[in-house]
């Protein structure tokens, strides 16, 4: 289960219990979406601004943020402060949970953690932003990192940007999984599938498409016409989309037409065709690119995740792509194998810790 929630809305003592919680209640199996928010009305309905902060500062506030949830969960509970001494009737050893004194620039956290340690202790940290800043504090602290940019060229040096960035904060560059986002359209042929795409296709609206990209971009796209180039703004919402249509040598420019007026929009690369050819294409995409796996999106719901379950699912289980469901495991278990629940050692969170806490 990978939950979305800001870090500009949030507070992280709260987020913390939440998902120390949730990862008790699901046996290991929470992941958090870290992401700092983009639309202005969010801005000016939550916390009363005109604008939204400023984009480079939310990252700020992110950076500081993730530091006093990794003292919570990471910090704050010694590996053996949990007794359940029955005879006693003592549950935890109270020298064993300490306070975290935390006092920075946008939080002041003193306490101790409400919640006793979860199986995976942190949540495994999704995040998505291919911005700069966005690249950083993937470097630093994700896990999981959603890359999208309709350049396979581009998506590749995304993605070695990123683990470059991790060489430098201390991390093994192989700690950090990428996924993209992708549109699947398969049936039992290709002509089945291509015919299924073209009617799903019938439904497509370029004006809507339009309203969203106005709405995530932080840009009004309304009077800028969908047959002209695209060019790269400023802005405070998304720049990791503007950054996606950016020129370079490889490709012309993409228009608005391009982007949001056909199915594979808004980056996601699409596939159409049989289980095999889709399989075929997904296989060579991901040598290409460097992606360790893709987010399937949806053009009708359950619709288009029940073809994939009944056309593609067999067929990549066939070739070794997906796994059976085996043995209950915690999600960071899931995800990169290994005995150990727990954040790897080199991860910055490990640095909070207490005595030893087993890891990976």
């Amino acid at each position: 289960f990978g939950i979305t929630v800001s870090t500009t809305y949030e507070s992280p003592y709260l987020l913390a219990r939440k998902f120390s919680t949730l990862d008790h209640l699901t046996g290991g199996r929470i992941g958090w979406n870290i992401v700092t928010s983009l639309l202005d009305s969010a801005a000016r309905n939550i916390i009363g601004r005109d604008r939204q902060i400023p984009h480079d500062e939310r990252y700020a506030m992110a950076q500081e943020f993730l530091e006093v949830t990794y003292k919570l969960w990471e910090g704050s509970w010694e590996p053996d402060a949990v007794l359940r001494d029955r005879a006693r009737g003592i549950y935890t050893d109270p020298a064993k949970v300490h306070g975290i004194g935390h006092q920075g620039r946008y939080f002041t956290v003193p306490g101790a953690h409400l919640v006793e340690p979860s199986p995976q202790r942190t949540p495994v940290l999704f995040q998505a932003g291919t911005s700069t800043a966005g690249r950083e504090f993937a470097a630093r602290n994700a896990e999981l990192v959603f890359v999208s940019d309709p350049r396979p060229e581009v998506l590749r040096a995304n993605i070695d940007d990123v683990r470059r960035r991790a060489v430098g904060h201390g991390r093994d560059p192989q700690s950090i999984k990428f996924i993209t986002s992708v549109e699947i359209v398969t049936d039992s042929t290709d002509s089945a599938a291509q015919a299924k795409a073209d009617e799903l296709g019938e439904y497509h609206d370029l004006e809507g498409g339009l309203v969203l990209l106005s709405a995530l971009s932080g840009v009004d796209w309304s009077s800028y016409g969908v047959d002209r180039p695209i060019e790269q703004f400023d802005t405070d919402a998304s720049r990791s989309i503007l950054a996606a249509v950016a020129d370079t040598d490889a490709r012309q420019r993409l228009t608005l037409r391009d982007y949001v007026g056909k199915l594979g929009g808004f980056g996601g690369e699409l596939f159409v065709g049989s289980a095999a050819t889709v399989a075929d294409e997904l296989e060579s995409y991901a040598r290409r690119t460097g992606v360790d796996g893709f987010n399937i999106a949806y053009h009708i719901t359950p619709g288009s995740f029940a073809d994939v379950a009944t056309y593609l699912i067999p067929e990549l289980r066939r070739r070794g792509r997906t796994r059976e469901a085996g043995e209950p495991t915690t999600l960071r278990q899931r995800i990169f194998g290994g005995h150990s629940p727990l954040l790897r050692d080199g991860h910055p969170a490990a640095a909070f810790r207490r005595n030893s806490v087993p890891a990976q």
